[in-house]
């Protein structure tokens, strides 16, 4: 399936234990999805048990899922500013995208 095809692109991936990172389905097959972790970088379906993987039609959606649902107890716990930092790292070419970004990191 091509990425245009994809209802839902953004996921959150992680595991029992928490959220781990968010990420772009690139493609969908029956094994799994590729996740894009980064521009460029992709996780292969064999990597994630389905079950653990949440679906989103936006990345603030899933930003807003990330932060509800990260791995706590971890070295680094992320906040909003830190979330949003995070994924902007991860995915400059979203910066266009997500509106009102620069409002959102001055207020936290």
């Amino acid at each position: 399936m091509e990425e245009s095809e994809i209802k839902k692109p953004w996921a959150v991936y992680g595991w029992d234990g928490g959220s781990m990172g968010i990420g772009k389905i690139k493609r969908e097959s029956p094994n799994g999805l590729w996740i894009e972790y980064c521009e460029g970088q992709e996780y292969f379906p064999e990597c994630w048990d389905l079950k653990w993987v949440h679906q989103f039609n936006s990345p603030i959606k899933a930003m807003a899922y990330f932060l509800v649902h990260q791995i706590k107890n971890c070295e680094k716990e992320y906040n909003k500013r830190r979330t949003i930092m995070m994924f902007l790292n991860n995915f400059p070419s979203e910066r266009k995208n997500i509106k009102n970004i620069e409002k959102i990191l001055k207020n936290n």
